[in-house]
């Protein structure tokens, strides 16, 4: 199973994918911010290397998964071009999933500034059910 858990930055979808992996839901969660943790566990954010942060968590996901593993991927998924990835890998290895979108507010844990917030809010693309996967995607 893999569960996509998407929502803005403090909406609660770090705790909900703890929640999930405590409650033996999942066998592991990734995000892409992990990529910036070091050994202590302290986040180095670096922005030019976001992308490569995303195709980690992609990936780490994608090998978790082929080892029959239960899977959270917790992102802001703003857009739908980055929650297609997920969804493809998943149905190419016919692998049930579930799009969760969390809504709280409780602040973000990385004090994410506000003119930062009204740009993420302003990209934000409401799902539907649809999406078009191409054959040999994943």
């Amino acid at each position: 199973m893999l569960y996509i858990i998407r929502g803005l930055p403090g909406s609660g979808k770090s705790t909900l994918a703890q929640k999930m992996l405590r409650e033996g839901k999942i066998d592991i969660y990734y995000e892409s911010d992990m990529f910036f943790l070091d050994e202590n566990g302290i986040r180095h954010l670096d922005k030019s290397k976001w992308p490569e942060a995303h195709e980690w968590c992609e990936s780490s996901t994608r090998n978790a998964l082929a080892e029959g593993k239960n899977v959270a991927v917790s992102n802001t998924f703003t857009r739908r071009f980055l929650v297609l990835p997920y969804v493809c890998m998943a149905r190419a290895w016919n692998i049930k999933y579930e799009i969760i979108e969390c809504k709280g507010t409780y602040g973000s844990i990385y004090n994410v500034p506000e003119d930062e917030m009204k740009k993420i809010r302003a990209g934000w693309e409401e799902l539907d059910s649809f999406f078009y996967c191409e054959e040999g995607q994943f």
